[in-house]
């Protein structure tokens, strides 16, 4: 069971946190507790957050192996980031999201990950 208030007490606090690693902090503390709901709370910090906040909500997604439709759309706008690691978790995630199932997305991860 999800405790909503738990949820949205990390929710308003990942909205005020004022340093990145605390951010990220709460961030996976969302993700365990809400699964794919954190999405809601996560991805505007995952659009307009530093590099490392990027970074890390596009980790913090794929290492939770959070799936959904929502996530999935993220996970297509990540691919159009500036940073490479940020496209390459997405590409993970996109994978993660297609797993067991023919992934074309695989091919594509290999390409764009520096050997």
């Amino acid at each position: 069971l999800v405790d909503a208030t738990t949820v949205n007490w990390l929710s308003n606090r990942l909205e005020t946190a004022d340093r990145d690693q605390l951010a990220l902090f709460i961030a996976q503390l969302l993700a365990q507790v809400a699964g794919a709901d954190a999405i809601t709370a996560l991805e505007p910090l995952g659009r307009s957050g530093s590099v490392r906040i990027r970074r890390g909500i596009a980790d913090i997604l794929v290492v939770n192996e959070l799936r959904s439709e929502q996530v999935g759309r993220f996970y297509l706008e990540l691919l159009k980031d500036e940073d490479a690691q940020v496209r390459r978790s997405a590409v993970e995630g996109l994978e993660i999201l297609f797993e067991g199932e023919h992934n074309p997305l695989s091919e594509f991860g290999a390409a764009i990950t520096p050997r």
